[in-house]
């Protein structure tokens, strides 16, 4: 009696990478992150000395990339799909959308706009401002800010809600978010109008730190848990957020009082919801 050959079943082999990443996501996303965002702004900006506007849309592209390779590695293209899927839930509550789109810049721009200078861009912009706001917008979301988005609210802040409250997930990824930004700061002169002097580049960060990436953090994290993570509402939101700040006199000042008026309003956010930022209650 002869028996059949038994065919080896082939074994799949992680690379170093893969392995690490399924162990560590959230290390292995920061890494190509950082990594790949750090690198080209050093190349880019300190030793090329490429336009910045130009620049830095590529720059961007960090978080999305840093969550792309790590979902592909640990989850394959079934993954990435579900990742991408995502960025097309747009149904919400409408009153997301009348938050991100219109309270949240209201407030930003009411709070530079009765200061020295503060109204100048808005008068230049006149009867034109809500089409020259909405062009803003569209632009941002997809290629001057909302493009870090897949990484951050689709990839990061899943994650560190695994561990973490809402709120310290929240405080933590404004915090590393800030940090990405650190070389803009050092390398690129007067980034978001923090000056040239080492005082104002400091202290701008500091506001910048506390009042934006983590302020904004708060309300994005609110959004993403009363949307049931809508990535398309972050990614408006982050885009009507820089789209306020657009209109910005090229001083320190405004610029500080709009970045602590954002962490205001994330504080008041926070007493809201007693700090559990919509977690638990159903979505909108």
């Amino acid at each position: 009696m002869s028996i059949a050959p038994i065919t080896p079943v082939p074994v799949v082999r992680r690379s170093g990478f893969a392995e690490l990443a399924r162990v560590h996501p959230l290390g292995a996303f920061l890494a190509v992150t950082f990594g790949f965002t750090w690198l080209y702004e050093i190349v880019a900006f300190g030793l090329l000395d490429i336009d910045f506007e130009v620049g830095v849309i590529v720059a961007a592209f960090g978080p999305a990339l840093g969550a792309f390779v790590v979902i592909r590695a640990c989850e394959g293209r079934a993954g990435v799909r579900a990742w991408l899927r995502r960025l097309t839930v747009w149904r919400v509550d409408l009153r997301l959308y009348i938050f991100a789109v219109v309270a949240l810049p209201a407030l930003v721009i009411a709070s530079y706009a009765f200061l020295p200078d503060g109204g100048d861009k808005l008068g230049d912009a006149g009867a034109a401002f809500p089409a020259s706001f909405l062009g803003m917008l569209v632009i941002l979301s997809l290629l001057g800010g909302g493009q870090e988005e897949p990484g951050w609210r689709g990839f990061a802040l899943p994650r560190l809600l695994e561990r973490h409250s809402p709120l310290e997930a929240s405080v933590r990824l404004g915090i590393i978010w800030a940090l990405w930004h650190l070389p803009l700061f050092v390398l690129v002169a007067d980034y978001d109008n923090a000056g040239t002097d080492v005082a104002g580049v400091v202290a701008m960060f500091v506001v910048f730190t506390i009042g934006l990436t983590i302020g904004l953090s708060i309300i994005q994290t609110w959004l993403y848990h009363r949307s049931a993570g809508s990535l398309f509402l972050a990614v408006v939101a982050h885009g009507a957020a820089n789209a306020s700040f657009a209109y910005l006199p090229t001083t320190w000042l405004p610029t500080a009082v709009a970045f602590t008026v954002v962490g205001l309003l994330a504080l008041a956010v926070t007493i809201a919801t007693h700090g559990g930022l919509g977690a638990g209650a159903s979505p909108d």
